[in-house]
């Protein structure tokens, strides 16, 4: 006998909620198991934010569990538009890992704020290669809304010295504005115009 799936949604998705408020290693399964929901598990995403907040999650220890929520967060996508405060803070963390992953999420959910666009701006000038690529893939993702962006991605096009990490900065620009990419392969100058 088969189960039908939003049946077995709304049997699975109470006690992943509750799940949120056990232990911090639980929190951390749930997120994961929470990811597989995609889009589904949009009436968690209070419940995720609330789960993020206890003291144990500062630990570098528990960084596993603030990977399995970004990646949780951005598989839900739009509904988690709730999640920006808590990303904003995510893209400044200490950790490497966070960070990106904090790119990745906003990226998915579509957060194209003001304000999330200047902080992915910042983070293009991170110490880490791959959080400047990750910021520079999520810049893209969000198209002319992140216009803002261009000079810096122009001026890490430039600097950056790894090719991966440069074509994401191209495929940012690119994706931003696509003539701009196009004066700056036909005249290298231009980059620093």
């Amino acid at each position: 006998m088969k189960t039908d799936p939003a049946a077995k949604r709304r049997l699975v998705l109470p006690e992943l909620i509750r799940a949120l408020g056990g232990s911090v290693e639980m929190r951390g399964y749930a997120f994961q198991s929470l990811k597989r929901f995609g889009k589904e598990a949009s009436e968690a995403v209070p419940h995720m934010i609330a789960a993020l907040d206890h003291p144990d999650l500062q630990n570098v220890r528990y960084d596993w569990v603030w990977l399995r929520a970004l990646d949780a967060l951005g598989a839900i996508g739009p509904p988690a538009t709730n999640a920006a405060p808590l990303l904003l803070e995510a893209l400044q963390h200490r950790t490497v890992a966070i960070r990106s992953g904090a790119a990745a999420a906003v990226s998915r959910i579509g957060l194209a704020s003001p304000e999330i666009v200047s902080i992915l701006i910042k983070r293009l000038e991170d110490d880490e290669p791959v959080v400047r690529a990750y910021a520079a893939r999520a810049l893209g993702d969000f198209g002319p809304a992140a216009k803002a962006a261009l000079p810096a991605l122009e001026s890490a096009l430039r600097s950056e010295e790894l090719q991966l990490h440069a074509m994401a900065m191209a495929d940012a620009i690119k994706k931003i504005a696509p003539q701009r990419l196009q004066e700056i392969e036909h005249d290298p100058q231009a980059v620093s115009r």
